[in-house]
């Protein structure tokens, strides 16, 4: 939604990743310059094998930039999106393995 405007964009992803759930809001992140969401592939029989996407939309082109960075099994939350585009999240694979990444 452009607010200004009140213009509604439609985005279409090539991979939405599984879909049905409800997504906490840790999953989204809205930022000045750049929006970033998580799409997420997951593995009811084994954990190990779960996958999270971090994606990236430029809210000036909304051109969408899908899987800048995936993440293997670990729980993954997003804190943030710099104006430069990086992301800021954080991962949680069990109590002895967890931290706080940017990507570049």
């Amino acid at each position: 939604l452009d607010f200004p405007t009140g213009k509604v964009h439609d985005i279409q992803l090539e991979d939405p990743g599984d879909v049905g759930f409800i997504i906490p809001p840790d999953h989204f992140y809205v930022g000045q310059d750049f929006a970033v969401f998580i799409t997420f592939k997951l593995d009811p029989r084994d954990h190990a094998n779960n996958m999270f996407y971090l994606n990236r939309l430029n809210l000036t082109t909304m051109q969408v930039e899908g899987e800048v960075v995936s993440v293997k099994a670990a729980d993954t939350h997003l804190l943030g999106v710099l104006a430069d585009g990086s992301i800021l999240f954080w991962y949680d694979l069990n109590p002895s393995e967890n931290g706080i990444c940017i990507t570049g």
